[in-house]
């Protein structure tokens, strides 16, 4: 009995160790000479422990074997047994959650978020005399309604720098709703150009055979996104991180839906000396957004535009470059929070807030320090009924510092399985997943980590928004507040220690 549990624990052990390297060979971006060093290893290992486990299992009792050496041999073979039975729980444990991180890693940093580089060309018919954008005739352009959001700052911009013709000056660019009507509209003069991106051309390749017959393309172009930051070696040296916080639910959309972001943070960290500077822009700072040719808006309607508008008119804002974005679904703290058993809090005020599902007035919290569970940690980094914004960045900054702690903590490791669930529905990045391991190899120096909370400050007051012509409620930032910021972050990316 024992040899045949032995045999059938060894062959499990092997089939664990084969989808082990299977899984390394896919999952991991590295040099072919890494992999092979490695499945080599784990095949001499795996031999060794084969042949010496099956040596054992196999041993024969002979006639003249007495009761004691019977018994030496059933103990060696229990013992293998239970080394067997441990290697295959180790190893198989093992394979799942290097599945499930390496499918959360894919997933939170997939295409689904924003590309890096975008497509844009510019269509005209095939008869007409118009050979480059350049063309002072060419004077109406067309555009889908679905993709000016993505392609109209960046395409107008490029037009600008090379053709020196700038928008509502020199053309006029009219929204079509339909995009089938791009072709219908051109072909029939309505406008005299397309400018479209990847999406729009496929979909009119699609419905219109005779699409290369008729037109005839007379600009290509690939465009570079502001979320095509520069990458640093994540372990070694600082870096910024845009935290990005939305409020999407699911009735409304997904994290990649384009929305406003509730919540503005960067983060500044420097891995040799473990700081990190939080530093808050409150959710309706009036600042000049670059997406919409630097008029003035609140920063939070950035977001409407997409992830590289919210990065390009921080970078601007601060004078910076950001190398990193995180973006998460606001409304998935109450998961993570509940998932890692609660955050301790020292709440600064009594309050009373809607839950998660809207309920008016569902949340009461003291004042005070304590731990607070999912709920209650959303409704605090949430609530500005009784607080105005800038508090209610300090709140947010809190919970997240709190959160920090806790996911420094050891007894995480058993809380891996729910976080990764939590993560990968509500949370995208530009962090790969090389650098995301090098993130995690400092979780047990995060003990250490000395945390330096700022929220930009400034003066609430109803003004006239000329983007919107009428009056509305802004933050008009004070200049002092933001040169110290950008002092506090120079201290972290220019730290000695890191020379």
């Amino acid at each position: 009995m024992k040899k045949i549990y032995g045999v059938i624990a060894l062959l499990i052990l092997n089939l664990a160790c084969f989808f082990f390297i299977f899984q390394f060979f896919y999952f991991e971006n590295t040099s072919w000479l890494i992999k092979g060093i490695v499945m080599i290893i784990v095949l001499v290992i795996d031999f060794g422990i084969s042949l010496g486990s099956l040596k054992v299992l196999g041993r024969r009792y002979r006639r003249k074997t007495n009761v004691r050496q019977i018994k030496r041999i059933q103990r060696k073979k229990l013992a293998v047994n239970i080394v067997l039975t441990l290697l295959c729980v180790v190893l198989c444990v093992g394979n799942y959650y290097y599945l499930a991180f390496n499918r959360t890693i894919a997933v939170i940093t997939s295409n689904l978020a924003e590309p890096a580089v975008i497509h844009c060309y510019a269509y005209v018919k095939k008869d007409s005399s118009y050979q480059d954008l350049a063309d002072p005739d060419l004077t109406l352009a067309g555009m889908a309604k679905d993709e000016r959001a993505d392609i109209f700052t960046l395409y107008t911009e490029a037009i600008s720098q090379d053709y020196q013709r700038t928008n509502n000056v020199d053309y006029m660019i009219r929204t079509i709703d339909n995009t089938n009507d791009l072709y219908q509209q051109l072909i029939n003069d309505k406008v005299q150009v397309i400018l479209i991106g990847d999406q729009a051309l496929s979909i009119l390749k699609s419905n219109y055979p005779q699409f290369e017959q008729n037109l005839r393309c007379i600009d290509s172009r690939q465009i570079k996104t502001a979320v095509d930051s520069v990458p640093v070696n994540v372990a070694k040296e600082p870096f910024t991180v845009l935290i990005m916080g939305v409020d999407v639910r699911e009735y409304e959309g997904d994290i990649y839906t384009k929305t406003r972001t509730d919540t503005l943070m960067l983060a500044t960290f420097n891995p040799h000396t473990m700081q990190l500077s939080l530093i808050s822009i409150p959710r309706d700072s009036y600042v000049p957004l670059t997406c919409k040719d630097n008029a003035k808006d609140k920063i939070t309607h950035a977001g409407t535009s997409g992830t590289s508008c919210t990065i390009e008119t921080v970078e601007k804002l601060l004078g910076i470059e950001i190398n990193y974005y995180a973006k998460f679904n606001f409304n998935a703290l109450v998961d993570l929070v509940d998932a890692v058993g609660g955050v301790q809090v020292d709440v600064q005020y009594s309050f009373t807030e809607q839950n998660s599902q809207d309920v008016p007035d569902a949340i009461s919290v003291q004042a005070g320090l304590q731990t607070l569970d999912g709920e209650e940690a959303l409704a605090y980094a949430r609530h500005r009924k009784t607080q105005n914004d800038h508090v209610r960045n300090a709140a947010q900054q809190q919970v997240l510092s709190a959160l920090l702690q806790k996911l420094a903590s050891p007894q995480i490791i058993t809380r891996l399985d729910a976080l990764m669930g939590i993560m990968q529905n509500n949370m995208t990045t530009n962090l790969n997943k090389n650098e995301i391991y090098s993130l995690a190899g400092l979780l047990p120096q995060l003990n250490s980590l000395s945390i330096d909370q700022y929220v930009l400050e400034g003066e609430d007051i109803e003004t006239y928004v000329p983007l919107y012509d009428q009056n509305l409620w802004i933050t008009q930032l004070n200049d002092e507040s933001i040169q110290l910021a950008k002092a506090k972050i120079h201290s972290i990316m220019t730290d000695p220690s890191t020379d």
